[in-house]
């Protein structure tokens, strides 16, 4: 899921940049330890040979939550707009009423 987001964002922002993830992400402007190690979470876990059960691969679980965060700040520092209205689309109920 975390590679689809990344390709789906990074092709809505740069559809003029060709080839792969990672010649979308060289020319972002942003912390280049976080790009690396959201591009070698995404290649990692998304080119596997076979499914696998996540959910049991410790790895997986421990590095995910850190790789996200770095996913969605750099989603929120390229697009505070957009990252805004994904905030709102998952807002709960108590929350858009101020609770």
């Amino acid at each position: 899921m975390a590679r689809r987001l990344l390709e789906g964002f990074l092709a809505f922002r740069m559809p003029q940049i060709s080839g792969g993830l990672w010649s979308k992400l060289r020319d972002v402007e942003f912390d280049e330890v976080m790009k690396t190690r959201i591009l070698r979470f995404v290649n990692t876990h998304s080119h596997s040979e076979a499914i696998g059960e996540p959910e049991h691969d410790p790895s997986l679980l421990a590095e995910a939550r850190p790789v996200l965060k770095d996913l969605l700040t750099l989603i929120k520092t390229l697009d505070p707009d957009h990252y805004r209205a994904m905030e709102e689309l998952v807002k709960t109920p108590a929350e858009e009423d101020g609770d």
